[in-house]
């Protein structure tokens, strides 16, 4: 799970791969290039409805 805060982010160490992650929940759609990225490995981004509560 990610807000769209940590998109385009960078940081001084890898906690992990895309190749390991199998879906991110986010509450913004994410920019073009990273969602052409998560489609190319195979990562289903799922888009959390904040209307409902």
């Amino acid at each position: 799970m990610a807000d769209h805060t940590k998109f385009h982010q960078r940081q001084h160490y890898k906690a992990l791969t895309l190749e390991s992650i199998d879906t991110i929940i986010t509450n913004q759609e994410i920019p073009n290039d990273l969602n052409n990225m998560m489609i190319e490995h195979g990562v289903e981004v799922i888009l959390a409805n904040q209307d409902e509560k």
